[in-house]
Formats: C-alpha cells, sequence, structure tokens
C-alpha cells in the first residue's frame, strides 16, 4: 500500500496532473 502512495507522490511531482486530466486518481 505503501508503494501506491509512493507512486503517486513520485507521479505527481512529475506532473501527473496533465496525465489523469488534471484531477487526482480514486485509489
Amino acid at each position: 500500500y505503501k508503494k501506491v502512495l509512493n507512486f503517486i507522490a513520485t507521479a505527481k511531482s512529475e506532473g501527473a496532473t496533465i496525465l489523469t486530466g488534471g484531477r487526482r486518481p480514486e485509489v
């Protein structure tokens, strides 16, 4: 589960907001 949060944090820092359409993915 921690890996998921870490992945989200990493992706967010790399600009995942653009990939997700500008909103948080629901987990």
